[in-house]
């Protein structure tokens, strides 16, 4: 029995330091249990605040590939602008170039010109003056011609006076 109590007395012992031990592994497993969802709450914490920056990592990934976009689509509008700039500068040069050549070809136009008008008008006024002189010698041709036409018939009304004399002279002298 004694023996049997020495037994049961550490058969009790154990037991008691079995549940003593199971009890500082109860409340150590508390305590880990506690921390441990403690750590899962944290731990969901976390995995929503990642899923949270994972959402606004893509909601700026997406902002920046439109924002990368509009920056492409103004460096081809900035690059077509130059383009067109460059363009329109080279058109402006030979509008330039083309005006000055024209500006040039009206001036020679206009110097050809009036030299042709003072080239003409001189011979207009010689011409004229040569008209003039053949009017006033035509004129005074005509009045030539008159006198003389005058005269012939002047003359020739004498030569027939004396013609009809020397007939009648002659028929008188015939007869006699």
């Amino acid at each position: 029995m004694q023996l049997l109590r020495i037994t049961v007395n550490a058969h009790d012992t154990d037991v008691a330091s079995l549940k003593q031990r199971i009890d500082t592994l109860q409340d150590s497993a508390r305590a880990n249990l506690g921390v441990l969802e403690e750590r899962n709450s944290r731990i969901e914490e976390l995995s929503q605040e990642l899923t949270l920056r994972h959402q606004k990592t893509i909601e700026l990934n997406r902002e920046i590939s439109a924002s990368a976009q509009k920056l492409r689509e103004a460096e081809a509008a900035v690059s077509s602008s130059q383009y067109r700039e460059e363009s329109l500068k080279q058109q402006l040069e030979l509008a330039a170039r083309n005006a000055e050549w024209f500006e040039k070809e009206v001036k020679a136009k206009g110097e050809e010109a009036a030299k042709f008008r003072r080239e003409k008008g001189a011979r207009i006024a010689e011409l004229t003056r040569q008209n003039e002189e053949a009017k006033n010698e035509l004129d005074a041709l005509r009045r030539s011609e008159k006198q003389l036409r005058e005269r012939l018939d002047a003359a020739q009304t004498k030569a027939d006076d004396v013609l009809v004399k020397f007939q009648k002279q002659q028929e008188a002298f015939s007869r006699t």
